[in-house]
């Protein structure tokens, strides 16, 4: 494990000592666990964006934020992300389901 250092000011901190507080637990633990949480976020928020800018797969974009495929494909749903699946492609696959 590796130290990082970095500055707060006022506000951050005492912010930081809150959750402390409430969490019960020291300073590096919360830092910790925040920056695991921010780090899901991002790696969430990007994965959606290259997802509706199509610059990924739906699969690729469940590895990219750690998500089973499933889950995915919920977020798609929820976040209103076309999956570019069209009713032509729909028929085209039941027809090579048929032969």
């Amino acid at each position: 494990m590796q130290v990082v250092t970095t500055r707060l000011d006022d506000k951050d901190l005492k912010e930081l000592s809150e959750i402390e507080n409430a969490e019960k637990a020291d300073r590096a633990i919360v830092i910790r666990k925040l920056l695991a949480r921010g780090t899901m976020a991002w790696r969430l928020e990007s994965a959606v964006k290259k997802l509706r800018d199509r610059e990924i797969s739906i699969r690729k974009a469940a590895e990219l934020a750690r998500l089973p495929y499933s889950e995915m494909l919920d977020i798609m749903e929820r976040e209103n992300i076309d999956s570019g699946y069209t009713l032509k492609d729909l028929y085209g696959d039941f027809g090579k389901l048929k032969k």
